[in-house]
Order: structure tokens, then sequence, then C-alpha cells
């Protein structure tokens, strides 16, 4: 099956073999650009964050450095099996779907998102739903 072919819930094929690679051109081309802008929104200690798509992790473990110990990141991904917490106590890392499963309502200072929306089939109604929580 190609990487390229989807199902329902997902656009890539979760099992091919260089997604490792796949996720390490995605840290290159954006995790600068993106810790500048979480820099400038003003993430601080003790802020509470969530990290929908964590992928490889780099953004969930910069943001954890931020928020410090009285802080804490939810990492979330379909598939974590290459995000580690690095031994970051404030760094939770959870199997989750954020199109079908819960999660805690009105629990985060700042939610990233912006790598797994683009892999969604219907991204906007996703959105449009989840954001009103």
């Amino acid at each position: 099956m190609s990487s390229y072919l989807y199902d329902q819930t997902y656009i890539r094929d979760q099992a091919w073999t260089s997604e490792r690679e796949r996720l390490r051109a995605l840290e290159e081309m954006f995790d600068e650009s993106t810790a500048r802008r979480l820099a400038e929104v003003g993430v601080a200690p003790g802020w509470r964050c969530l990290e929908v798509g964590c992928g490889g992790g780099t953004v969930a473990r910069w943001l954890a450095e931020r928020v410090g110990r009285d802080g804490h990141v939810v990492a979330t991904d379909v598939d974590p099996r290459f995000m580690a917490n690095d031994g970051l106590d404030n760094l939770e890392v959870r199997r989750h779907d954020i199109a079908s499963d819960p999660l805690e309502e009105g629990a985060y200072d700042l939610v990233h998102a912006v790598p797994c929306w683009s892999t969604w089939p219907d991204a906007s109604r996703h959105w449009r739903v989840w954001s009103q929580r």
C-alpha cells in the first residue's frame, strides 16, 4: 500500500518505513519558526500546554522546558512511538486521536496543533467542533 493512500481517519499510513525521516524533515522545516512564534505568544513558567500531533516531540519538549517544573505539557498523537519525554517530569505523552477521543475541557493555556491539521481528510470540520470546547 502506498503511503499516500489514506483511510477514513488519517491521510498517511503510519506503518511506512520512513515515518521518522518525515518527522525529522518537518522538525527541520518548522521547529525554529514554531519556537519563535510560541516565544512571541509568551509561553511562560507555569503554563499548561497541549501539543496535538506531537510527532517526534521536539515542540513538546521545547514547551516543557519553557513552562518549567510548575507547568505541564500534554503531548498527544495517534501514534506516539517516536515521542520520548527525555526524563522531563512535566511532560506527559498520550496515545490520543483529537478527532474522536475526549480531552479535559478548559485545562490548557495553549494548544499547539499546526502539523496534524494538514493530515486530516476533513480538518476544517474537526477544528470547528474542537475549538468550541
